[in-house]
């Protein structure tokens, strides 16, 4: 790996704001009112970088409990959002009009849909992100899913994260879908600091290290993400072009294999992969996810090799790129995530490793000492 010229890469891209980092495609369309409800966690800062950046007048409505260091330039209102009308205090809100509302995180259908009958007739548009989980699980049997799909069901009890965003979206198009832009996004990457969905930050660290590991299965499995200033540049796009309607929101979908030669081809690394069958990984130990949160550890993160649900990672992005929407560059989203191994020594990220050095060095050897067969 040469280190030196990786580090020399991830410095000059932590030095850049973020806001400027935005693509040059990102318009700058005036001062706009834009509300963002929460904004302070995970999504949302990418969500006000990319608004901020379009010349937007951003206003906060949040707690003030998460990260409430962030974005001290900007207009802060204070409340409390639940499915307890009793606890839910929306007051702060009860007055004012915004150009745009974007709704970037809950996913319970009573929170989501509160808040939207309070603001929509004071908005021109209510933007909203859900998520690809909100299909049916029928759709994931196949590749290709389109935004017109069937969502999942729901009766009112189900605890499910899918279900209950396929919920809120059927709610937020009874009260204004003509003013309604929802975004699913698949799996989001990118700054550790404020996104960390764990799978690139996995396989890049594993890479770094420069030593031979286990690439599960055939490599031939699919993987699709999509960077966090990603997501966040398509809600401030959809704002300035009036972009109504449903969107998924996902890069192109790779091979396991081909991912994790980008992430050797981003840090210079000669680590070493060897490929070793799911029944062999099993019988050691190693089993694939069950399924995507299960809870259970993933030793080889993204890696769910079920064909009931290899869709999940090939839904169609058809319909966001045929907005002007490209989705930045493999490369990009890795220098974020890397970048602060440019101050940390050795270059290690700061993940939680499932897969201990010992145990991967024990099955690594029990395959060899089979020749490498099964």
């Amino acid at each position: 790996m040469r280190r030196r010229e990786f580090v020399r890469n991830a410095i000059a891209c932590a030095c850049i704001p973020a806001a400027v980092r935005l693509r040059a495609e990102t318009l700058t369309t005036g001062n706009k009112s834009i509300l963002v409800l929460g904004g302070t966690d995970f999504l949302g800062p990418q969500v006000v970088l990319a608004a901020l950046a379009a010349g937007y007048d951003v206003t906060l409505f949040n707690r003030g409990m998460t990260h409430p260091e962030l974005f001290p330039m900007l207009r802060k209102l204070r409340g409390t959002r639940s499915v307890d009308p009793a606890k839910e205090d929306l007051s702060a809100l009860r007055t004012g009009r915004w150009d745009a509302v974007i709704d970037v995180w809950p996913s319970e259908p009573e929170m989501v849909i509160s808040t939207a009958a309070l603001l929509h007739d004071r908005t021109e548009h209510y933007l909203y992100v859900s998520s690809i989980a909100a299909y049916d699980v029928a759709n994931y049997a196949h590749a290709g899913t389109s935004e017109g799909a069937k969502l999942r069901a729901f009766s009112g009890h189900e605890e499910d994260y899918g279900a209950r965003k396929a919920e809120s979206e059927r709610r937020l198009h009874a009260l204004a879908a003509a003013k309604l832009t929802i975004v699913r996004p698949g799996a989001i990457e990118g700054s550790p600091s404020w996104c960390s969905g764990g799978l690139m930050e996995t396989w890049l660290s594993r890479v770094m290290d420069g030593r031979q590991h286990i690439g599960p299965g055939d490599g031939m499995d699919p993987i699709q993400l999509v960077d966090v200033k990603d997501v966040g540049s398509f809600v401030a796009q959809s704002i300035a072009r009036r972009t109504f309607g449903t969107f998924n929101l996902v890069r192109d979908w790779l091979p396991l294999r081909d991912h994790i030669q980008s992430c050797k081809e981003v840090t210079h690394s000669n680590a070493d992969f060897v490929w070793i069958p799911r029944s062999f990984l099993e019988s050691h130990g190693l089993p694939p996810a069950a399924e995507i949160g299960d809870g259970k550890p993933q030793f080889f993160t993204g890696w769910i090799p079920r064909p009931a649900i290899k869709g999940l990672y090939q839904m169609s992005n058809t319909k966001a790129l045929a907005t002007g929407w490209r989705p930045r560059p493999f490369a990009a989203t890795a220098t974020d995530i890397l970048a602060p191994c440019a101050v940390n020594s050795p270059a290690r990220l700061a993940i939680k490793e499932t897969l201990s050095s010992e145990k991967e060095a024990e099955v690594l050897q029990a395959w060899a000492d089979l020749g490498g067969h099964a």
